[in-house]
């Protein structure tokens, strides 16, 4: 849903590192290109852990270990039930309409 939205990857935000560490060597060697950061808009949104669009923390793993890493303490990520608050307000701006 969020890709046909126009949503990219938490993740994959240009500012990423700040928050979160890639593993790069617990990643399938295919899947790597998923986890490249993006010259993306972020509408000056947070950093968004709780968003539909965030890899869980082992996704892609090659070997069972964590591929993403919160660096703030007790984050978790990878969530599916429902678009976070950020990421209603980002398809609000993308969209120019009130959310």
């Amino acid at each position: 849903l969020g890709h046909a939205l126009g949503l990219q990857h938490e993740q994959s935000r240009p500012d990423r590192d700040s928050y979160v560490t890639i593993n790069w060597e617990n990643i399938v060697e295919d899947d790597k290109p998923k986890f490249t950061r993006n010259n993306m808009d972020t509408f000056g949104l947070a950093y968004d852990y709780q968003s539909l669009m965030h890899f869980e923390e082992k996704a892609f793993s090659k070997n069972g270990q964590p591929t993403v890493v919160p660096k703030s303490a007790g984050v978790k990520i990878g969530q599916r039930e429902k678009p976070s608050q950020l990421d209603v307000q980002r398809i609000s701006q993308m969209y120019k309409c009130g959310a």
